[in-house]
């Protein structure tokens, strides 16, 4: 039997933190292996509910999930929601003969503005940092510097001793 491709985009889920993000995802699913699987198929869901209910227990799972996770760990976990997805709609469709295959997280969308801003931080932080080093390299090199000079000057008053007692000796 042949695979069917699902696409399911959610839009405005809420994070654990309480950001928006936009939610797409593709679902592979077939319709049972064999005659029994199929007429559960068409006498008890039929494609027009099978369309209506992939598309509320998709939402609904994936706004469950996501809003137990907050933005910074959304996209780490993407295979996370999937493998949790992907269980909860082959229990939920078992009985009407459909069985999913696959579940992918496709992307999942920031705002524009969070974006940017989360962007430009990233961009100051990475700034701040090399500021930070060559500030730390400068410093180096500068007691580096001086201390080369002090070893210098100590070189030098330990050979003026030396004279010094060499002809206080003679």
């Amino acid at each position: 039997m042949n695979s069917i491709r699902y696409d399911a985009p959610i839009k405005n889920c809420p994070t654990k933190d309480n950001v928006r993000v936009g939610v797409d995802i593709s679902l592979t699913f077939r319709i049972g292996p064999g005659g029994d699987e199929c007429s559960k198929f068409i006498y008890e869901l039929g494609p027009a509910k099978l369309d209506q209910m992939l598309a509320a227990e998709s939402e609904e799972a994936i706004r469950n999930f996501v809003h137990g996770v907050r933005l910074s760990q959304i996209q780490d976990i993407k295979g996370e929601i999937a493998s949790s997805l992907l269980s909860d709609l082959n229990k939920k469709f078992v009985e009407f003969g459909v069985f999913f295959e696959n579940v992918q997280i496709l992307q999942i969308k920031i705002p524009h503005e969070l974006q940017k801003a989360l962007s430009d931080t990233t961009a100051y932080d990475i700034q701040l940092q090399n500021q930070i080093k060559k500030h730390q390299n400068r410093m180096l090199v500068l007691e580096n510097s001086e201390n080369q000079k002090l070893i210098e000057l100590q070189r030098q008053n330990t050979r003026k001793i030396v004279d010094l007692n060499a002809k206080k000796e003679r």
